[in-house]
């Protein structure tokens, strides 16, 4: 009888621990998504940065070769960089929400956590960690998903920025061959 409550308790502290462990695996791949979640927008930034410095040197260009605009081309010339500079700002704000100050949640590590480990059994300790790394990846999950929508929203506005960018490169590139024909 008491061989069997023995394999019982068994059973139930290596159920218990690999509860933990799963969870405590939830929980530092979570803080880890956060992490690959800011690295992205940091490329993000990097790329807006690269895209707003051939801007400036478009912009130069523009500003020597169609100011004052004489014909429909240099109007769409003019209101396409207008559009590409606010593309540009909307889309550097966007990717830059991505780094607000949140609050993560970790587990704390106090004196309440040393009560609790020395006023438990191993199987009730291993079960409470575990709903505690549960709780807290929860929270942390809600973070990353706001900051995962708000970098494939600024994604998308780094993309159309970089369509217009292109667009803007084509009209560019045609009232240079228009000019070189008169």
């Amino acid at each position: 009888m008491i061989g069997v409550i023995q394999d019982v308790v068994k059973n139930m502290a290596d159920k218990y621990h690999a509860l933990y462990e799963l969870a405590k695996e939830a929980f530092f791949e979570e803080i880890n998504r956060l992490a690959r979640i800011e690295r992205k927008a940091s490329v993000m930034i990097s790329v807006l940065t690269i895209f707003i410095g051939a801007y400036i040197s478009a912009l130069q260009w523009i500003a020597s070769k169609t100011t004052p605009p004489e014909s429909c081309l240099e109007w769409l010339i003019i209101v396409v960089s207008a559009v590409l500079f606010g593309s540009l700002v909307f889309s550097w704000v966007l990717v830059l929400r991505v780094f607000t100050i949140d609050r993560r949640r970790v587990i704390p590590a106090n004196n309440g956590l040393i009560e609790f480990y020395k006023q438990n059994s191993f199987v009730t300790i291993n079960y409470g960690m575990a709903n505690k790394f549960c709780e807290v990846t929860r929270e942390n999950r809600g973070i990353s998903d706001k900051k995962v929508k708000r970098l494939i929203f600024g994604m998308r506005f780094v993309l159309a920025s970089g369509t217009i960018f292109v667009a803007l490169g084509v009209l560019i590139a045609a009232q240079i061959w228009i000019s070189n024909l008169k």
